[in-house]
């Protein structure tokens, strides 16, 4: 149950993740960066109008290297991250919400109650 849980998941996320993106992503957190800063790194190259996608291509990816990123020490606070670097709190969310959550208001695991991402509290849209 909990494979297909997480495939269909993956599959959501990967409508939403542009390939390339999840390959940066990837390539970036191959070479030990923690996803959190991959992200904010991303967003600051790539603009905010990418930041959705690059969100959900780290949540794609983490689920792929989350021993690796355990073992680097990083905190897995890829919406924080995201709303740090200038993202919309309300995007994040929404590109978060599926792979993390199971509703509209969960937040990434450790980010807070629901609603809370990193902090900040998102309204929905």
């Amino acid at each position: 149950m909990k494979r297909s849980v997480t495939f269909s998941i993956l599959l959501a996320l990967s409508a939403v993740a542009n390939a390339a993106i999840v390959d940066d992503v990837r390539n970036a957190a191959l070479d030990n960066k923690c996803l959190e800063t991959v992200v904010s790194d991303l967003i600051q190259a790539q603009g905010l109008e990418n930041a959705a996608n690059i969100v959900a291509a780290a949540y794609l990816v983490l689920t792929e290297l989350d021993a690796q990123q355990k073992a680097l020490g990083c905190t897995g606070a890829i919406g924080q991250a995201a709303i740090l670097a200038g993202a919309d709190p309300n995007e994040v969310l929404e590109a978060t919400a599926a792979g993390e959550g199971g509703g509209p208001l969960s937040a990434p695991a450790g980010l807070g109650g629901p609603g809370v991402i990193g902090g900040v509290l998102a309204s929905p849209s």
